[in-house]
């Protein structure tokens, strides 16, 4: 099937030529425009992270003043030791954001999908950058299978003598109800 063109091929490729000879119909029309990832406006979001942490740290001084007020606990203590760490959060998630959304643009501008990069194999529970995903199934314990001589065939008495009592009853004919009536 080398005559058809994947839809995972980009849209520049040269058309491919069928059997005939001539360009297949579908190659001929133009391209659908590539549909771009919305930009994010990052002033925006650094004016949200920024106030974001401001906010955060005037909550750790508020809890900070609480606690060496005359009704503090070591719980704002506890608290306003909390409130910085929330601001540092919030940069960290912004900066894992740009970085993440540079790469994804660095993957499509060299013609690959972000979710190729981070697709494992099967075979192995590596991803194409090398990072182990998941545990390879020759690194687990195998379960042993039961063997013949392992399985010890218990016989209950109590079931045996159980079952020859049904049996017992089966044979005898008067016992036998008569669906009918």
């Amino acid at each position: 099937m080398s005559d058809v063109r994947s839809h995972q091929e980009p849209h520049s490729a040269a058309p491919n030529a069928v059997a005939g000879g001539g360009v297949h119909p579908l190659l001929l029309e133009k391209p659908p425009k590539s549909r771009k990832a919305p930009k994010h406006n990052r002033k925006a979001l650094i004016a949200l992270v920024v106030l974001g942490s401001i906010v955060c740290l005037a909550m750790g001084y508020w809890q900070l003043s609480r606690w060496s007020s005359s009704q503090g606990t070591f719980m704002n203590l506890g608290y306003a030791f909390e409130w910085p760490f929330f601001a540092a959060f919030l940069v960290f998630v912004y900066r894992r954001f740009v970085r993440l959304e540079d790469e994804r643009e660095n993957e499509e501008r060299m013609g690959r999908s972000i979710h190729d990069k981070y697709r494992a194999s099967a075979e192995s529970g590596r991803r194409a950058d090398g990072v182990q995903t998941e545990i390879p199934a020759s690194f687990l314990p195998q379960r042993p299978s039961p063997r013949a001589e392992d399985i010890e065939d218990e016989v209950d008495p109590g079931l045996v003598e159980y079952n020859q009592y049904l049996s017992s009853l089966d044979t005898e004919p008067g016992n036998k109800e008569d669906s009918r009536g």
